[in-house]
Formats: C-alpha cells, sequence, structure tokens
C-alpha cells in the first residue's frame, strides 16, 4: 500500500509547481530537502502576434463551476457597467445566464486562436478560484498575452502576481473586494510594451515608448495626461471619442480628474500642437466629445 512515508522512502526529488506545494507538503511531514519549486511554463510562440491594442471589456477564462468562483465573478460584475466576456462552459451553464446581467457576455468554448483574441485584447483577466489552484496555466498565457491578472488569494495564484506591475489580488470568495478590485484594475494601465511602438496621423508620430510627438523631424515633449489624450485620440482616429472616455483614461493616473482638468489638458496639448505646426490636430465635435483631423 503506497503512503506518504513509502512514497517519499521510494523518491529521491518532487518538482512542486508553486511554492504554496512545497508549504503544504512540509506542512504534511514530507522532507523539506527533496522538494524543489519549479512553475509551470508554456511555449511562448503561441502567444506571438496577439493583438494587444486593448478593448472595453475584462474577461474570464475558465470552467463554469463552483470551485472557480464563478457566482461570485458574476455577481461583482452585475454591480457594475463594464463588459465581461466569459470563456468556457460547465455544469452551471444554465444557471449563470440566467443570473448573470445584459453586460455579461457568455463566449462559450473556444479554440487557442480565438482564446488568444480575446484574451489579448482584454484590460485584465480575471481568476476569482474558491478552491486552491496549483500554478495555473491561465495566469502564466494572460501575461504572457500582455493581459494583467486580477486574481484570488489562494493557494499558488499570488506567487504568479506581483503588484502594480502585471495585476491586483483580491480576497477569495469576497464580492465586495472583488468589485472594488475590478474598478482599481480599470483605474490603471500596465504596460507589458504591446502597444505599438509608434502611432502616425497626419505625418505626426507618437512614439509609445517615451511619451513624445515627432513632426518633420521636431521632437514634442508630453505630459503624462497629454500623452495619454493623444494617444486614446490617435487609437481611435476617424472616431469621436467622448469627455467621459478621455476621463477614464486619466484616471488611470491614479491623480483626481474632473472636467476643467480634461479641459485645461486639452487646451495646452493643443497649444503644443500648434507650436509644432500642427494646427486643428485635435477638433471638437460640440456635444460629442474629440477627435484627430
Amino acid at each position: 500500500k503506497w503512503n506518504r512515508e513509502r512514497l517519499e522512502a521510494c523518491t529521491d526529488s518532487f518538482i512542486c509547481p508553486s511554492q504554496f506545494l512545497a508549504d503544504k507538503m512540509i506542512q504534511g511531514g514530507f522532507d523539506r530537502g527533496k522538494l524543489h519549486t519549479l512553475c509551470n511554463f508554456i511555449d511562448v510562440e503561441k502567444c506571438a502576434d496577439a493583438a494587444y491594442l486593448k478593448k472595453d471589456y475584462y474577461c474570464y477564462i475558465g470552467r463554469i463551476s463552483h470551485e472557480k468562483g464563478i457566482k461570485t465573478l458574476i455577481d461583482a460584475a452585475n454591480r457594475l457597467p463594464y463588459k465581461l466576456v466569459i470563456i468556457g462552459k460547465g455544469p452551471l451553464d444554465a444557471e449563470m445566464k440566467k443570473l448573470a446581467g445584459p453586460n455579461v457576455e457568455f463566449a462559450g468554448f473556444k479554440q487557442w486562436n480565438e482564446i488568444k483574441r480575446i484574451v489579448s485584447q482584454a484590460r485584465f483577466c480575471v481568476i476569482p478560484s474558491e478552491s486552491y489552484e496549483n500554478n495555473p496555466l491561465s495566469v502564466i498565457e494572460s501575461q504572457c498575452l500582455g493581459t494583467p491578472v486580477l486574481g484570488a488569494q489562494i493557494g499558488g495564484i499570488p506567487e504568479l502576481i506581483q503588484e502594480e506591475f502585471n495585476g491586483l489580488y483580491f480576497r477569495s470568495r469576497d464580492t465586495d473586494d472583488l468589485t472594488a478590485k475590478i474598478q482599481a484594475m480599470l483605474r490603471r494601465t500596465y504596460d507589458f510594451g504591446a502597444s505599438a511602438p509608434v502611432l502616425e496621423h497626419r505625418g505626426a508620430l507618437l512614439n509609445t515608448g517615451d511619451n513624445t510627438l515627432t513632426y518633420q523631424g521636431q521632437r514634442v515633449s508630453l505630459t503624462k495626461n497629454e500623452y495619454r489624450i493623444l494617444l486614446c485620440l490617435m487609437q481611435s482616429k476617424g472616431r469621436v471619442v467622448s469627455r467621459e472616455k478621455l476621463m477614464e483614461r486619466l484616471w488611470e493616473t491614479d491623480s483626481f480628474v474632473d472636467e476643467n482638468t480634461l479641459t485645461v489638458n486639452i487646451g495646452r496639448l493643443r497649444k503644443k500642437l500648434d507650436a509644432a505646426g500642427l494646427p486643428g490636430f485635435i477638433t471638437t465635435r460640440v456635444g460629442l466629445g474629440y477627435m484627430v483631423g
């Protein structure tokens, strides 16, 4: 009969995909000297050519079942106006679809190419597990696709998240904390070097690496807020961007933003563009917002 003592006697080394598992094995009486932590890994080539420009939704990928925390996630999502895309199937499919509000989209089962597109374009991915996860590949894949992770503080999940750099934690099973952290994630921008290094319009080049604009050989330095405004407008060129959308982008700086702050920043940015030889680069659509013209 196999038990812990016999298993340990016959084994030279145990490979633990997380420090969490190693700690649990030590707690269970295994010899610390035989335990070695080696995280899971993926073939990063399968993450190549992902569509890194973010869209206005966050996502969940996994089994639709109790242990994955899907009900807690939908309860939190129903309190908020933001779009949630759920990838996967499971025994709670019908129940969760009845529970979900209109801002929750069930994408169903998807193959990798579709998963890659949805996850890489999401603002962030949520891992709301309510039972122990060891070293979930969903976290690693999301991060390799340039998408930060909001993860439950349970099992090995926190080991894969460096707060304020590639995601945040929340207390597992805590709907209030999850709701607050979803809002916090939407106020932040995580730079994985994913955006195109240069955006162009009317011969002006917005350099995403150093927050500058170049036009006819002249380099224009931009403040953080000016850069965020211009980036948002140039990513949406040909379309009107509302003041609300621009203010949301500025909130990502974690500084207080109101209507006057946006107006002042737009005015300063226009003066810099005029001085650089780009008059009328930003146009106002009365009652609607702004666009680059």
